[in-house]
């Protein structure tokens, strides 16, 4: 659980990323700073590399029926890749949050399928759903190491994790 000694002043905070405790901001409220790095040497973690991999469009998604043999090969020949309703291809996203330091890194991770050519505020909005689905059920996972962690799915939480 947060105590009042885990507040700390942000004008005595040199450098906000990598400290722990609370600071206050008049626009956005708490904020917490164990959770304010959004970058990661792993692809598929943090807010700046979920933005990354969704600016990139990786190729489009194939069909797994298509990879085996199939009751209609000439229909994998013609449209071996996954279709939206518009006749648009979409690419594979990954984000993932994840306890790094304990053991077997536990977490929550959602795999999406993102519609090719959004325009930018699209990708926006997308990855900010994407974000966060994956922040609530990270979360609400947490909740069930109570005894080792007071940490559990606050709205507030969002825009330090973001």
């Amino acid at each position: 659980m947060t105590e009042r000694k885990n507040i700390v002043d942000g004008h005595e905070v040199e450098n906000l990323r990598g400290n722990s405790g609370l600071i206050y901001t008049c626009n956005v409220g708490w904020i917490d700073l164990g959770h304010l790095n959004p970058e990661n040497l792993r692809p598929e973690i943090g807010a700046a590399n979920l933005w990354k991999n969704h600016l990139k469009e990786g190729g489009a998604v194939l069909k797994t029926e298509c990879k085996k043999t199939l009751f209609k090969p000439e229909e994998c020949e013609k449209y071996p890749e996954y279709r939206f309703p518009d006749g648009s291809t979409g690419f594979r996203l990954r984000y993932r949050q994840d306890h790094e330091r304990w053991p077997f890194m536990p977490g929550r991770e959602g795999v999406y399928i993102v519609k090719h050519g959004l325009s930018k505020h699209q990708k926006k909005r997308v990855a900010l759903a994407i974000f966060k689905e994956v922040s609530y059920r990270f979360e609400n996972f947490q909740q069930r190491f109570s005894l080792i962690t007071d940490s559990g799915y606050s709205q507030r939480m969002t825009l330090s994790l973001i």
